[in-house]
């Protein structure tokens, strides 16, 4: 019994550990990191309401002002849509709804400059003096901004899952 064939093999481009069992790119794990990364006052929520004998104690050690904390959550809400569209991706592709990969990139962006300017405001509020929290966040967006913007393997991953099979 022979197979038809549909066309072309799409040519492997990565090692094959970095496919799936489909043939679709596995996506990198920076982009995962970058994710949590942006999410953390989701996940900075979800720590302080587990915290049964002080629920505001873990918010104010990164959060000494309640409307930063707020800002924040607002901040990490497109890096949260784009987390949703790379944890639906299978479903995403039975359906067909490729289109929607095309927002991961802007969404993460957009989320990681609202962090900058959300960080700077924050350094603006202190009057500039230096904190150890906003240096370190600003050099993560610094870093993971520059991996959005060369990383070979990212790129290639958001095209694939967006390529019809």
């Amino acid at each position: 019994m022979t197979q038809k064939s549909t066309g072309p093999a799409p040519r492997i481009i990565l090692p094959l550990e970095r496919y799936d069992d489909e043939g679709r790119i596995r996506p990198p794990r920076w982009l995962w990191w970058t994710l949590v990364f942006l999410n953390r006052g989701y996940l900075l929520l979800v720590a302080s309401v587990s915290y049964i004998k002080d629920q505001s104690l873990i918010l104010s050690l990164f959060y000494p002002d309640n409307r930063d904390f707020y800002l924040s959550l607002m901040v990490g809400l497109p890096a949260l849509l784009a987390a949703v569209i790379a944890g639906y991706r299978r479903w995403l592709w039975q359906k067909q709804w490729l289109g929607l990969f095309a927002f991961i990139r802007p969404l993460v962006l957009i989320s990681l400059f609202l962090d900058i300017s959300l960080q700077l405001a924050m350094a603006a509020g202190e009057q500039f003096r230096f904190s150890w929290t906003v240096a370190i966040f600003l050099l993560l967006d610094g870093l993971l901004l520059t991996y959005w913007a060369r990383s070979r393997s990212l790129k290639l991953t958001l095209a694939d899952w967006r390529r019809r099979d």
